[in-house]
Parts: C-alpha cells; sequence; structure tokens
C-alpha cells in the first residue's frame, strides 16, 4: 500500500500528531516506531483498541481515534496512475492489497483510504491478521493460502528491495516498484496489460 497505492510521508504524519498533542515529532517517532510499539502492532499483536491507548499512554497524552485517523490520512496521498492500473486489471484477474500494519488501520480504511476497498474489495489483507509481516517468507505463503493460490502464479509488487526478496525465497514472482512506466512494462510484458 504504501509508497505504491499511494505515497506515505512519515514526517508529515509525525508533524500532525506533533500539532494535536504538543509533542516534539522525534519523542513521537521515538516512543511509537523506534520502540517497537508499531511493529508489534503490525505483526498483529495488538488489537486496535489497544493500540490506541497504547499510543496515548506512550505519548502520555489524549489521543481520540478521530486524531489518529487524521494523522495517518494527511501522510497518504493516493497515485491514481497506480490505482487505475490495479482496477484495469481487477476486471479480470483476482487482485489483492497486503500491507505490514496493525488492525487500527485495518478498520479506519475505508475512511483513510475508500480506493483500497472500492478496488480489492475483500482482498485487502494486514500483517496483522495473518500474524505474519513481509519479509518473512511465510508471510507470503500465509497470503497466497489465503487467496487459495498457488505461490508460483502469484505476482508481488512493492517498493521495498527486502520484501521482494521475500516474496521470491516464497517462490513468488515479484516486481520492484520504482516507477510507473516500469510497472506498466512489467504488467505488460506478463499479458496483464
Amino acid at each position: 500500500m504504501d509508497n505504491v497505492l499511494c505515497d506515505y510521508d512519515i514526517q508529515r504524519r509525525l508533524t500532525h500528531m506533533a500539532e494535536i498533542t504538543g509533542l516534539m515529532p522525534d519523542f513521537i517517532h521515538q516512543a511509537i516506531w523506534e520502540s517497537g510499539f508499531d511493529a508489534a502492532a503490525d505483526r498483529g499483536e495488538i488489537s486496535a483498541a489497544d493500540y490506541l491507548a497504547g499510543c496515548a499512554r506512550r505519548l502520555n497524552v489524549p489521543l481520540s481515534r478521530q486524531d489518529w485517523v487524521e494523522a495517518r490520512a494527511v501522510s497518504m496521498t493516493p497515485n491514481p496512475a497506480v490505482l487505475d492500473i490495479a482496477r484495469i486489471v481487477g476486471r479480470y484477474l483476482p487482485i489483492a492489497m497486503f500491507t505490514n500494519n496493525g488492525l487500527l488501520l485495518k478498520a479506519a480504511l475505508p475512511e483513510i483510504f475508500p480506493d483500497v476497498p472500492g478496488i480489492f474489495g475483500s482482498h485487502v489483507f494486514f500483517s496483522a491478521e495473518l500474524g505474519l509481516a513481509k519479509p518473512d517468507p511465510e508471510a507470503f505463503l500465509a497470503l497466497a493460502g489465503r487467496l487459495r493460490a498457488d505461490p508460483r502464479r502469484v505476482l508481488f509488487i512493492d517498493d521495498s528491495a527486502d520484501y521482494i526478496a521475500g516474496a521470491r525465497k516464497a517462490g513468488l514472482h515479484t516486481h520492484h516498484f520504482t516507477r510507473i512506466e516500469a510497472l506498466r512494462e512489467e504488467l505488460t510484458g506478463f499479458g496483464l496489460l
């Protein structure tokens, strides 16, 4: 999702959270991300409600769900060209989205990024619900299992070289996303565009 279907700017998110809380962006980043708290949520170790409460506790300030949603939303700028490609391919082949994120974002996704459920339907998967995160090859195998797909018949697209390497280890075809033109060429080569 992030940096493929949308551009993700964590600095904008931190700046917005700083405005809401009165805290310094570096402190917020350390308390939530550098501490491993957010990664634990991505692995499904923390429920949506406990994640929100944990963020407020770690920051020692009130933080409403709406505050969190607004901060996440301001950090994301949809990539219309990639979304259009997903719509085209999704007309004749099953497509899915797989993101390393927690259950709070899964619950809030229709508010934050309504294009995703509109394009991918029920095939929107979060690492938190699988209990496995990219780049673990087992995460990709679990995803293929959920899709009832042979991993050798799955094309995985991501901006992270580490995630691409994990998907390859699991036997998936891959495309390292760097620019839209290269993605179009790759999909054309597979006969998908």
